[in-house]
């Protein structure tokens, strides 16, 4: 009896035990947690799997921050060349629209043309040639008529900068107008027709020669230091300097033929004086080649309307005889 009572009481408390365990508060277990470590300790080991997952996501969060921060550095990276290929092409566009472009600087030179001065806006590498097309509506003389001088005949392929053309140089326009050409071919024309019942007489310079005071000239030969003549052949006055040396008058005296183009006059110097000569008087230019000596010729400048007006000279280089009779008419 005594030891039935006694497994009875056992039971008895057990369930009590068990009973009051059933009734603690979740405040008891918190409790209880706080006051035993190692049973916190204990029921953290019983939950394997949270950890990895908190880790799991700690890692993943790790890896896309980095990756974030990166494409934002690509991204400023990328709007600061933006900005920067925005800025070059602003510069590139205001260089070209404040003329500093490929044909470089503007400058104004001055172009005479008889009386006539044109103010003339030009690039320093701007061709000659482009010179000449914007000089042809003003001065009304065709591109290929055209030769600029400037200490020499400068060349359609040279530029501004290349032919020494510098702000306020002047520069001598060399050529016939359109209106001249046809009044040139007019002449010519009439030039042409021979009187009726007779046959066309011959020229003054073949009459002129064969007289005997200009065969006395042409009988002293060539004039010592002349230029050689090149018979066949034409060649600008300027590769002289438009200067004609060491030629006869009709006095058989040495003198020089100076071409001033700017001031449209010929200047006639020798030993002891110097003669000017307006271009605008000589109404025509003609010239004969010498029979004993084919480079050289004999020029003759019709400076009135009879033959005693005209101007005769000896020995000049038959190659410029051309271009003299069109410095003048021009």
């Amino acid at each position: 009896t005594t030891s039935l009572s006694g497994a009875s009481g056992k039971r008895g408390c057990l369930a009590q035990v068990s009973s009051h365990r059933e009734r603690r508060t979740p405040m008891d277990n918190m409790e209880n947690e706080e006051s035993n470590p190692a049973a916190v300790a204990a029921g953290a080991d019983e939950l394997p799997m949270k950890r990895p997952i908190e880790d799991s996501a700690a890692s993943t969060a790790g890896v896309a921050s980095p990756t974030k921060m990166e494409k934002s550095e690509e991204g400023s990276g990328a709007a600061g060349a933006g900005a920067e290929a925005a800025a070059a092409g602003g510069e590139a566009a205001q260089g070209a629209g404040d003329g500093s472009d490929a044909l470089g600087e503007e400058l104004q030179i001055v172009v005479a043309f008889k009386k006539d001065k044109y103010t003339l806006t030009v690039r320093e590498q701007e061709l000659i040639g482009s010179v000449k097309a914007k000089l042809e509506p003003l001065s009304g003389v065709p591109v290929e008529n055209q030769k600029l001088m400037y200490k020499c005949m400068l060349s359609d392929t040279n530029t501004v900068a290349a032919s020494a053309l510098k702000a306020g140089t002047k520069v001598m326009l060399i050529g016939t107008s359109k209106m001249d050409i046809q009044k040139e071919q007019l002449n010519q024309i009439v030039a042409s027709v021979r009187p009726a019942g007779g046959s066309k007489p011959a020229s003054a310079t073949e009459v002129v020669q064969s007289a005997t005071d200009h065969k006395k000239i042409i009988e002293k030969g060539v004039p010592e230091g002349a230029v050689p003549g090149i018979p066949g052949q034409k060649s600008m006055l300027a590769e002289q300097g438009n200067v004609v040396k060491n030629i006869y008058d009709k006095r058989g005296d040495l003198v020089r033929l100076t071409f001033k183009l700017e001031d449209q006059q010929i200047w006639i110097g020798s030993k002891t004086r110097t003669d000017k000569l307006n271009m605008a008087q000589i109404r025509n230019v003609s010239y004969e080649i010498l029979g004993n000596h084919p480079g050289y010729a004999m020029l003759v400048l019709h400076a009135g309307a009879t033959e005693k007006s005209n101007l005769y000279y000896f020995y000049v280089p038959v190659q410029y005889c051309d271009d003299i009779k069109r410095l003048i008419l021009s």
